[in-house]
């Protein structure tokens, strides 16, 4: 089933991408596009000074770049960030970032011409899957260069389980080489994307890990007959917190009428920590998950380019902003991964 782009994605919207729905845009979304890139284009006719657009990039912001070579300055960003090393990303990884840069420009204030983005929404209709190495000296910039490679029919993809060159996949697809214009190498390798499409999987993988490690505690709790007593609504709601709440739910509802933990009533005077606290740590996995997806599904609705291009192309606005730095985001996602170990410690302990 198609993911159609109107307003933003969620996160669970990328995590359906990156598993092999394709992706487009609505109406609104396009005139959106649109719209920007009419911005840039008359930016480029009028010659006002704009960050990417006819200015160099970083240390060369004011070094002006003339007219004729703002279409090189494009393929030369893309060229010169395309320099990821380590293992390759799986493709769900992959289509995850492409799901997540679209969304990005179809929030209109990017500039890039809607040809851009038909081209990366083919490359998911179509599974076609830039290589995009893992690692790389300037971050996330890297992981966007490469799959722009494939864009401009450089660097290689796999097209339906063979590999190939990015000329080869483009011509395998139906699609012909970009020639970027002004703007459009900076803001395909810019933004989150790249930290945005990772992370919305990331959250899928975690939803998924601590449904099952819920299951799994409720089967260790079966089997070594638990007190239920600690696992009350009215004892656990002495510690206000909705992740423990919920996983005390959870408890009761798959342990009730269970024979072994009715046999066990009394047998004890308390269980070991590591049983008791199931819904403290699980509870405080699943509230780090929480605000882990809401700051993800932030990200996904927020404008990640830089410069943004807004106002209209009689009236243009550039705005030279930092909305390409996601500290919530990298936050968010370290303590998902803290709480993710904890609950490998306490399953670890439960052993």
């Amino acid at each position: 089933m198609t993911v159609i782009v109107d307003k933003s994605l969620s996160w669970r919207d990328v995590a359906r991408v990156g598993g092999g729905e394709p992706l487009t845009l609505s109406d609104k979304a396009w005139k959106r596009v649109e719209q920007a890139s009419r911005i840039v284009e008359r930016i480029v006719e009028t010659g006002v000074r704009a960050y990417g657009v006819n200015t160099g990039v970083g240390a060369l912001s004011d070094t002006v770049v003339d007219r004729d070579s703002q279409s090189r300055l494009s393929r030369n960003i893309i060229l010169s960030h395309a320099c990821g090393v380590g293992p390759l990303l799986p493709a769900r990884e992959v289509r995850s970032i492409i799901a997540a840069q679209i969304a990005n420009f179809a929030h209109g204030y990017s500039g890039v011409r809607p040809e851009i983005v038909r081209h990366l929404a083919a490359f998911l209709e179509y599974d076609c899957i830039p290589e995009v190495p893992s690692k790389g000296s300037a971050g996330y910039l890297t992981h966007n260069a490469h799959i722009a490679l494939v864009l401009i029919g450089e660097g290689r993809a796999v097209v339906k389980g063979k590999l190939m060159s990015g000329a080869e996949a483009l011509a395998a697809i139906g699609l012909p080489p970009l020639v970027l214009g002004a703007k459009e190498g900076l803001s395909l390798v810019n933004g989150t994307a790249c930290a945005t499409g990772l992370s919305a999987l990331a959250v899928s993988r975690a939803e998924r890990l601590l449904d099952w490690a819920d299951a799994i505690a409720a089967l260790t709790l079966e089997a070594v007959g638990c007190q239920m007593a600690a696992f009350e609504g009215n004892v656990l709601a002495l510690r206000p917190s909705a992740g423990i709440a919920k996983v005390g739910r959870r408890l009761r509802s798959r342990l009730n009428g269970s024979g072994l933990v009715a046999a066990a009533l009394g047998r004890r005077t308390q269980d070991a920590l590591s049983l008791r606290s199931v819904p403290h740590a699980h509870g405080a996995a699943w509230d780090v998950f929480e605000q882990t997806a809401r700051i993800v599904d932030q990200e996904l609705a927020s404008v990640t380019d830089n410069p943004a291009v807004s106002g209209t192309p009689e009236e243009p606005i550039v705005s030279s902003e930092a909305h390409a730095v996601a500290p919530a985001l990298g936050q968010a996602a370290d303590s998902l991964g803290i709480a993710i170990a904890q609950i490998a410690a306490m399953s670890e302990r439960r052993t």
